[in-house]
C-alpha cells in the first residue's frame, strides 16, 4: 500500500464576508491569498475550482477552536474570485456546511488551509506538488 502525501499551498487567514457579489455555487464567506501564489503562477481563470485540506481552525486570537477539531482533514473547496492582485477563495456551497454548522463564520474565524489542486475546465492542476509553501 503506498501512502500519498500531499503537498501544496498552505494558506492562513481570517474568513471574511463581502458586500460584492460572490462566484455562482459559493456562499458569502472567503479567505484572501496574494495572487502571485496562485492564480498567477498557474493561470487559473475566475471561477476555477480549489480543492484544500482543513489543516486548522482558530478563534482571532490564534487559539484553536476544540468544538472544531472534526474538521481537521477534510476536504475542502473554494471559487476563485480575482481582484487587483489577490485571490479570493469562496467557500463552495457544497463546503459551508461544514463549517456552519460547528459555528464557524465570517469575521470570527481564522481558517489555515492546504491548497491541494485547481480544477480548470475538467483539468485538474496540482498546485506546487513537490513543496508546502506557505502564502
Amino acid at each position: 500500500m503506498e501512502i500519498v502525501i500531499n503537498m501544496g499551498l498552505i494558506v492562513e487567514n481570517s474568513i471574511r464576508s463581502s458586500l460584492l457579489l460572490q462566484p455562482e455555487n459559493a456562499a458569502n464567506a472567503y479567505l484572501a491569498v496574494p495572487s502571485k501564489y496562485l492564480s498567477e503562477a498557474y493561470e487559473l481563470p475566475e471561477g476555477s475550482v480549489i480543492t484544500g485540506e482543513i489543516l486548522g481552525i482558530m478563534d482571532l486570537m490564534g487559539r484553536g477552536v476544540e468544538e472544531a477539531k472534526n474538521l481537521i482533514n477534510s476536504t475542502i473547496i473554494f471559487v476563485i474570485m480575482k481582484v487587483l492582485g489577490t485571490d479570493y477563495l469562496y467557500i463552495s456551497r457544497d463546503s459551508w456546511p461544514l463549517l456552519r454548522e460547528y459555528g464557524i463564520l465570517p469575521d470570527d474565524y481564522k481558517l489555515r488551509v492546504k491548497i491541494i489542486s485547481a480544477r480548470v475546465n475538467e483539468e485538474e492542476i496540482k498546485v506546487y506538488p513537490k513543496i508546502e509553501k506557505v502564502a
